[in-house]
């Protein structure tokens, strides 16, 4: 059944075809959120608050896409988390985040201890260059680069025009590559 489908069986009240929803897309808005929020513990969280959110949403659910509006209710929830002051608090008193960055073992392919240890420090250049960057570049750049989404696709969960998230992007990659400069530099000799 599709997405669609199940998303008016849910309206209708059917838990079943909502819970079916949430299996399709909790990794796809994990992965949304895991570009905003460098914590899994809080990434965790936040899917589940977009899920509850959507739960409450849904009687004026009118759109056809299920996907692209979950999504935006994720960049609404990850967005809001990022200004609330104790999101900030939370990071500077714990320990620091598991790495969810290039370095990170998938079970897959092992990494060199040595290369691991770069790989994630570089992530961890990059990610914490990318949280300095002005709020609308930084998302249009997480969603871009972090999550590989198209600029059109970019624009839809942003709500604004394509040619702004390319400017967005633009500006932002200018400003990577300025501060980033010297690191570059030194990690490449």
């Amino acid at each position: 059944m599709d997405d669609e489908s199940l998303a008016r069986q849910a309206q209708s009240g059917d838990r079943e075809a909502f819970a079916e929803l949430m299996h399709r897309h909790a990794a796809p808005v994990g992965r949304l959120l895991a570009a905003m929020v460098d914590r899994r513990d809080l990434v965790e969280d936040l899917v589940q608050e977009t899920f509850c959110s959507a739960w409450a949403a849904l009687p004026r659910y009118r759109s056809h896409c299920f996907g692209a509006w979950i999504r935006q209710i994720a960049l609404n929830c990850g967005r809001q988390c990022l200004r609330a002051a104790w999101t900030r608090r939370v990071w500077l008193s714990s320990d620091p985040p598991e790495p969810v960055g290039p370095g990170a073992h998938n079970g897959q392919h092992p990494v060199a201890p040595d290369q691991a240890l770069l790989d994630d420090e570089r992530a961890r250049r990059i990610r914490a260059a990318i949280a300095r960057l002005p709020h609308r570049q930084g998302e249009a750049v997480r969603l871009r680069f972090l999550l590989g989404e198209s600029y059109p696709a970019a624009a839809a969960l942003l709500g604004v025009p394509e040619g702004t998230v390319r400017s967005r992007v633009h500006a932002g990659v200018t400003r990577l590559r300025a501060e980033l400069a010297d690191y570059f530099e030194e990690y490449e000799q």
